[in-house]
């Protein structure tokens, strides 16, 4: 997977040791990219899996710098925010915007940990 000259390559797995690194890919569609440039974001909140509480909440990762004018799919790497997060299991809630604005459906997936 490749996104912004950077390459990811996937894991087998979605558990990680404390003092990794996650990484996660995603490719956000904006369909306006066919006609204009408009600003794009991607946020994310982490919840604990078994209590659904909020753990972390991103501000707005701007992804314009991923972009190519015309085509409407956007290729993302993004860290996550391990070393702000003890050993456990965790659901990663992500969805984009735009200056439109317009808001995409929340995307989810699970990870742990240890």
């Amino acid at each position: 997977m490749v996104a912004g000259g950077a390459q990811l390559v996937p894991s087998s797995s979605n558990h990680f040791r404390q003092g990794a690194q996650p990484m996660a890919y995603v490719e956000v569609y904006e369909p306006l990219l066919e006609s204009s440039n408009p600003q794009v974001g991607i946020l994310f909140n982490i919840l604990n899996a078994q209590t659904h509480q909020k753990v972390f909440s991103s501000n707005t990762l701007p992804i314009n710098e991923f972009m190519h004018q015309g085509n409407p799919l956007v290729p993302v790497i993004f860290k996550l925010p391990a070393d702000k997060l003890p050993a456990g299991d965790y659901t990663l809630e992500i969805w984009a915007r735009d200056s439109v604005p317009s808001i995409s459906p929340v995307q989810t997936g699970n990870f742990s940990l240890e």
